[in-house]
């Protein structure tokens, strides 16, 4: 793997911070995850390809706001972003096996995505931390864009992750006097139970599920000393 980064940052204050950085990759050999066989979906595994590129920009904000007013001096918020655009140049093979199945209307190019790139990634949060207090509480958002899972191969179309979105609450306080070294935690992960879904995506047709299962939430208790 090749990488190529140019990337600016301004620093404001201890914490806050914000950037904008582009970069370009290009992969020698990828490892993808394909369909081998045109009558079953079911039939996958993992094939190198010669090359594939991928190219984006990201941004990233972190901020107290404080600079508001003097009561929001212990909340922050945050976020990074990221838009990539990702081109594999498909063999032989799999170019003439899709112009072969092409639909009415369909143009096949000679590139497709990179299986496993998304499209974009977004992450934020909302932070509150009282240091006096040892109170640390934090809500984060993430979602990772629709991106090709699975290769297909002949009539089998390709399998897409569909956006998945996730949100998460963490609180944490500690205990013990002044140095506080007992810590108790609690968090939720997927606290909006959202399913994880695969699907078949085809030109000019509606998409087809062909995974789908449910993590459910994911409630969490800790608790930490601090030797010192």
């Amino acid at each position: 793997i090749n990488n190529y980064d140019l990337r600016f940052e301004k620093y404001m204050g201890s914490t806050d911070i914000i950037s904008v950085s582009g970069f370009y990759k290009t992969f020698s050999n990828p490892i993808e995850v394909v369909s081998y066989n045109a009558t079953s979906a079911d039939n996958i595994t993992p094939r190198n390809v010669e090359k594939a590129t991928v190219l984006g920009v990201e941004f990233e904000l972190k901020k107290n706001l404080e600079f508001i007013n003097e009561k929001l001096k212990n909340i922050s918020v945050g976020a990074n972003v990221t838009f990539a655009k990702s081109e594999v140049e498909m063999s032989d093979i799999e170019y003439q096996s899709r112009v072969l199945e092409a639909r009415d209307g369909q143009t096949i190019e000679k590139t497709r995505d990179f299986q496993g790139q998304a499209p974009y990634l977004i992450n934020t949060f909302l932070g509150y931390t009282n240091r006096d207090k040892a109170i640390d509480a934090t809500l984060s958002y993430n979602v990772q864009g629709k991106s090709l899972a699975i290769v297909g191969i002949g009539r089998i179309p390709d399998v897409y992750d569909k956006a998945f979105h996730d949100l998460t609450i963490k609180l944490s306080k500690g205990l013990g006097g002044e140095l506080k070294r007992h810590k108790v935690s609690f968090n939720v992960t997927n606290l909006l139970n959202q399913k994880r879904q695969r699907v078949y995506g085809s030109f000019n047709a509606n998409d087809e599920i062909f995974s789908s299962y449910s993590e459910g939430r994911f409630f969490g208790v800790g608790y930490s000393y601090t030797f010192k």
